[in-house]
């Protein structure tokens, strides 16, 4: 009889391991002992400021203060290289703006808005669904000029995404985005997108909804309207029970497909 061993165990002993070989890759100029102290140190501090554990915390605090954000970036994507190996081409790309993916996934938490923006920073997180040989970057966005920003940063995000050998299918952002010129200039490219809708782009409408009947994922809508919108796009308006939702997307959809979309991006925000 063979035994298998502790499943939890295995994968907690090999996300540490990945989490030193990390570690490793962002204080290389460190040796692994030292790096397995200052883990040790960080672990025993969780949430102390470090400077209370003596000598031993101003050393790993030092040693953080040392570390520069390319350092980190750049491990991630060699860590990603080294864990990812076997292609499939289904990207999916979340425009945020808050420095959080959701609520129960603390990945984005910590980054931190940059001083003089309204709105902090806005991250791409390029999620690769399925296991993948690339990675690209979070990237920041500020809010202040969201559309050259978004204009520049998506042009790049395009070139990065073609030499992995992917197809970009669909992005969806917060309503921060839905702005005239990001949403044509998205039309123009001829990608999808589903992005959330302000309230004064749909409120004049809302007495215009078509009755519907329609229960999926447990959800039961009541209500749907689709209305070309002045940048080119298509803005959906949907009642689900006591609320409303309401995003744009690049084409004319029916409820069935607008019920899906909102399904999507429920899914993806949580």
């Amino acid at each position: 009889m063979t035994r298998t061993g502790n499943p939890t165990r295995t994968y907690v002993r090999s996300a540490f391991k990945n989490l030193l070989s990390l570690f490793s890759l962002i204080f290389l100029s460190l040796p692994d002992e030292k790096v397995k102290k200052m883990l040790r140190t960080l672990l025993k501090a969780r949430g102390r400021y470090l400077s209370e554990l003596g000598n031993e915390g101003k050393y790993a605090l030092n040693a953080l203060n040392s570390v520069k954000a390319e350092n980190v970036i750049n491990a991630i994507e060699e860590q990603a290289k080294k864990l990812l190996k076997v292609r499939d081409k289904r990207v999916a790309v979340d425009f945020h703006a808050i420095p959080q993916y959701h609520k129960s996934k603390n990945l984005l938490a910590r980054i931190k808005p940059t001083k003089g923006t309204t709105y902090g920073l806005v991250q791409i997180a390029i999620y690769l669904m399925g296991r993948v040989k690339g990675f690209i970057s979070v990237q920041p966005v500020t809010e202040k000029n969201v559309t050259k920003n978004f204009k520049e940063i998506f042009t790049n995000l395009e070139r990065q995404v073609k030499e992995l050998g992917f197809k970009l299918t669909i992005v969806f952002a917060d309503r921060e985005f839905a702005v005239n010129e990001v949403l044509s200039f998205l039309v123009e490219r001829g990608v999808d997108f589903v992005i959330a809708a302000r309230l004064n782009m749909y409120k004049n409408y809302l007495k215009e909804l078509e009755e519907i009947n329609v229960t999926y994922a447990g959800v039961t809508y009541t209500g749907f309207l689709v209305k070309r919108h002045r940048s080119g796009a298509y803005l959906v308006i949907l009642r689900e029970e006591d609320r409303l939702v309401s995003f744009l997307v690049r084409s004319r959809v029916s409820e069935y497909e607008a019920i899906f979309l909102a399904e999507m991006y429920r899914r993806r925000w949580g």
